[in-house]
């Protein structure tokens, strides 16, 4: 597939992480979202905004066909292994995050236990 049509916009790549930043943004200059207040459900949804608009779904289908799918599933799973044994809590928020479905999650969780 050629790239030589692609174009990043350099102001719109910047302007993500910038937007992102000014959710909870505190005096210091960081930002501090807590889970489940607006501020951290403003930023998922930013995010799932970003990705969707990045046509990353498209990728993830690509990838399911290609070749190197299991090896890509592979370490998928394992980092998902690793994230449930060091803290459930915090990969059932990174799951929600994502905004994955709870008939999902409940799914990858268990996969990973």
């Amino acid at each position: 597939m050629a790239t030589d049509h692609i174009r990043v916009e350099g102001f719109r790549l910047l302007a993500r992480p910038q937007q992102l930043g000014e959710l909870g943004k505190t005096p210091a200059g960081g930002a501090a979202r807590l889970a489940l207040t607006d501020e951290d459900k403003q930023a998922r949804d930013m995010f799932v905004s970003c990705l969707e608009h990045a046509a990353l779904r498209w990728v993830s289908m690509r990838l399911a066909t290609s070749s190197v799918a299991a090896g890509v599933a592979m370490i998928w799973n394992r980092w998902h292994q690793a994230f449930e044994r060091k803290s459930p809590a915090g990969h059932q928020s990174f799951l929600e995050w994502l905004n994955i479905s709870e008939e999902e999650i409940v799914t990858i969780r268990s996969r990973s236990a």
